[in-house]
């Protein structure tokens, strides 16, 4: 996500991974009020999918449980960015998490990997004594145009505090046909796909080494990356990041700073925000890609960029 290194021409355009490749599937803004945030979202010209309070059945026969938390998705033709907020009375650890994150800052605290088999992600992830949770298959209810279906996947989680940065996960998607509906990916930005997230760390070469261990993928470069099959983490110091992105809301290390996503037109994108009342941050000389920062009720920073060769 420096300049003038946006994307990869070796990425595939494939939504779901195959084999061993892992792909940057999401990642998700934790917002304390939903209603600011989907205006936020729609200044930056992303349209969101319902609002759907999370129920976690384990299993056919149980019985649905409220997490505490509800959620809206801008689907895109490669990945998706999401929204959580707190919902209900539940009281849950995923809640609580979410409760404690909102106190360090408004913005984004999860990032998602898509694997093919979490199970076998699970025993590498135990080698590398990162302490994986067991997998979970979760379910909920979701609204199609024909009716309801029910969404499942499988999630894997590493023991708190062993990802500081976030909260660090891989899925799989079992019914991504439900999820990434067509109705739900037009927006008026022109975004197309999550390629790039930036974190900002106080010792780069460390967390670089520990998602490297997390991912099963080499970190290298300079700013250091991990380029899956589909999308890349960048990790930079604080210094660095306060050069590339002056304008944030200062925040303590460690956090998920910035991201990136792919336009089909960057000047209907920088138009669009632009007419909603933000600034477009230009990248030096290079004219097809911008910066724009998350409304307060939103965070973060997103670059817009156009599309790969």
């Amino acid at each position: 996500m420096m300049e003038g290194d946006v994307g990869s021409d070796q990425w595939t355009d494939r939504q779901l991974p195959e084999g061993d490749e892992i792909f940057l599937d999401h990642l998700a803004h934790f917002v304390p009020d939903m209603s600011v945030a989907e205006t936020a979202m729609a200044d930056l010209g992303f349209q969101l999918s319902p609002l759907t309070p999370q129920s976690n059945a384990f299993g056919s026969d149980a019985p649905p449980v409220p997490v505490g938390l509800a959620n809206r998705c801008a689907m895109l033709e490669r990945g998706y960015l999401e929204i959580l907020t707190p919902h209900g009375k539940a009281e849950t650890p995923l809640a609580d998490q979410l409760r404690a994150a909102l106190e360090r800052y408004v913005g984004v605290h999860l990032l998602a990997f898509s694997c093919a088999d979490p199970s076998e992600q699970a025993l590498r992830l135990a080698a590398e004594g990162l302490e994986p949770q067991p997998p979970v298959a979760l379910q909920r209810e979701i609204e199609t145009e024909i009716g309801s279906g029910l969404l499942r996947f499988s999630v894997l989680r590493v023991k708190p505090g062993r990802m500081p940065e976030g909260r660090i996960q891989f899925l799989r998607h079992h019914t991504p046909d439900l999820l990434w509906q067509e109705r739900w990916m037009t927006h008026a930005n022109s975004a197309r796909a999550l390629t790039d997230v930036l974190l900002c760390v106080d010792d780069p070469e460390e967390v670089a080494a520990r998602f490297s261990r997390f991912t099963g993928l080499a970190a290298n470069g300079d700013p250091i990356c991990v380029e899956t099959a589909r999308g890349r983490v960048t990790i930079i110091d604080v210094d660095t990041a306060a050069r590339l992105l002056p304008y944030l809301p200062n925040t303590k290390c460690p956090f998920i700073a910035a991201y990136a996503v792919e336009a089909a037109n960057v000047e209907q994108a920088r138009r669009h925000v632009v007419a909603h009342g933000l600034h477009p941050y230009d990248r030096g000389r290079n004219a097809d890609s911008f910066w724009v920062v998350g409304p307060p009720g939103l965070g973060g920073a997103i670059l817009f960029h156009g599309l790969r060769p």
